[in-house]
């Protein structure tokens, strides 16, 4: 009898520390950043869809590589927030699925990819790319799925120590205070945009904390299309 009381007790906070927990991150996630209207007005073009946990970005058929990119988002950001860069790759000939993640925090579905990668049909090769926190994830699951992608890209991000440097790419802005420098093997591919800052990868606003940028937003998404396309096309 004694033994059931204990557990039964045990029981109770465990429940309370899972419900603490939750609250928690329930509270962390509510105050997100939300999208701008070009982001939102992405939504209304023809090569773009939603295919339930992912939105789904087409190129041109004329322009069609036959690679497409895994894009995991920031954390706290509107999925929908990156659809202007995701559609700056498309226009490239990539073809681009843009995963939605719980509570905008891609750590809660790092296997995001297996959707697109299962459902796409007609690519050749994949890449993974993530913007800040959901660039780390990227990194994770790259580094768990060599066999699966070609190569990573890390957007205001950097690479975690065990991932092969020659398949890294990392772009990132010389006013983005939240980028740990240091942290980037010099041996891994890297752009540096002039004037460039964290948020500006995406089209949520203003980031707390960030520097301010001098560079356009459209154009520092444009220049790292451009060096993405070049990555890709390494040795081509």
């Amino acid at each position: 009898m004694e033994k059931r009381r204990k557990f039964a007790k045990l029981g109770k906070v465990i429940l309370f520390i899972f419900l603490i927990l939750e609250l928690v991150v329930l509270l962390y996630s509510a105050t997100f950043y939300k999208a701008d209207a070009k982001a939102k007005a992405v939504l209304k073009y023809e090569n773009v869809s939603s295919c339930g946990s992912y939105y789904l970005l087409k190129p041109d058929k004329n322009k069609d590589t036959k690679k497409g990119i895994v894009f995991y988002p920031g954390g706290k950001v509107e999925v929908i927030g990156y659809l202007p860069m995701a559609e700056e790759l498309a226009e490239r000939g990539y073809t681009v699925a843009l995963c939605r993640m719980p509570f905008n925090l891609a750590f809660f579905d790092i296997n995001a990819y297996k959707a697109p990668l299962s459902n796409i049909k007609g690519i050749d090769d994949w890449y993974i790319l993530g913007h800040s926190l959901g660039g780390v994830a990227a990194g994770s699951c790259f580094n768990n799925n060599l066999d699966k992608f070609s190569g990573l890209i890390l957007l205001g991000s950097y690479p975690m120590k065990s991932i092969e440097p020659e398949n890294t790419l990392v772009i990132y802005g010389t006013k983005d205070v939240h980028m740990k420098t240091d942290k980037i093997n010099s041996k891994n591919k890297v752009l540096k945009l002039e004037g460039g800052n964290h948020a500006q990868f995406g089209n949520y606003g203003i980031q707390s904390g960030d520097g301010k940028a001098t560079m356009k937003r459209i154009m520092q998404q444009e220049k790292s299309a451009d060096r993405i396309v070049e990555f890709i096309n390494r040795g081509k």
